[in-house]
């Protein structure tokens, strides 16, 4: 098993330690409740300063390593660790790859470690409690403008792609790519500026229907100049929307803590379910926007 806490972390090079993660409508899956017990490096090229920690699952007894985003970070509030799970577990779901996310529990003890670091130390002093975290993926690279992709990573563009037209994902662009790959697999991570269409006002009743207003973000997504006018067929992506149904709803609910469930989540919920019941108008809007 390896573990990095340290301070060789860069932009373009991740060490992450390799999880299964089980589909959420899988017998035996559970959210894992990770106790915080050391922290390492921070993130400094993240807004909301996500910091490397060593943690022990409190259902299993092991130690790994995670990243977790602190309750006290900018832009972090309850609702958007709701929508990072929720994000994740869609991903995951429908066959992408995503590190496996972890409630994990920071403590009055665990702050006092962090005394050398002010400002993480005042950030996680105001994070007391369930925190979103995710575990290590592998020594994976960013990926970056104009990258060649491999035959295995081009078969993923189009889910991927239409993945953050589903969760209207505005923040996987150049400058941004929120993607690493060890050059087959791509791993998504960092949604909690996903659902833009929960946040207007009045509240958006159509989010299938891709907007004129809406091609600032979608031109702007990485993937996008790789699949215009390719006449991508978005079969897989469309086969794969059909695992979203009653029991992966019925999970959710029963596995997002409730007080992470905020009005928003309730909206981003409506907002999804409605996307699901017009698929086919969806996929052409997708695919038209493409063209």
């Amino acid at each position: 098993m390896n573990y990095f806490i340290g301070s060789t972390h860069t932009k373009t090079l991740f060490l992450f330690h390799y999880n299964t993660m089980l589909k959420i409508t899988e017998p035996g899956y559970f959210l894992p409740i990770v106790h915080a017990l050391i922290g390492g490096e921070v993130m400094q090229s993240g807004t909301n300063k996500p910091q490397f920690i060593r943690g022990v699952c409190t259902q299993t007894g092991e130690k790994a390593d995670y990243v977790v985003k602190y309750l006290g970070a900018e832009r972090m509030y309850t609702g958007a660790f709701a929508k990072e799970l929720l994000a994740v577990f869609i991903a995951n779901q429908m066959g992408l790859n995503v590190p496996e996310p972890a409630k994990v529990l920071i403590t009055k003890e665990f702050v006092e470690t962090l005394t050398s670091n002010p400002l993480i130390h005042n950030i996680a002093g105001k994070s007391i409690g369930f925190n979103f975290g995710t575990s290590y993926i592998g020594s994976l690279r960013t990926l970056l403008k104009n990258d060649p992709m491999s035959p295995k990573q081009w078969e993923q563009l189009p889910s991927i792609f239409g993945f953050d037209m589903f969760i209207q994902n505005a923040d996987r662009d150049n400058a941004k790519p929120n993607m690493v790959s060890d050059g087959e697999k791509i791993w998504l991570f960092d949604h909690e500026m996903a659902f833009g269409f929960a946040s207007e006002f009045p509240f958006n009743k159509t989010p299938w229907i891709i907007r004129d207003s809406d091609m600032y973000w979608v031109s702007d997504h990485f993937f996008f100049p790789y699949l215009k006018g390719k006449d991508e067929n978005f079969n897989t992506f469309a086969e794969n929307l059909e695992v979203l149904n009653n029991e992966f709803w019925h999970k959710i609910d029963a596995i997002i803590p409730t007080d992470w469930q905020t009005e928003e989540f309730f909206r981003i919920k409506e907002g999804l379910i409605a996307t699901l019941a017009h698929k086919g108008e969806f996929i052409d809007q997708i695919k038209n926007r493409l063209q």
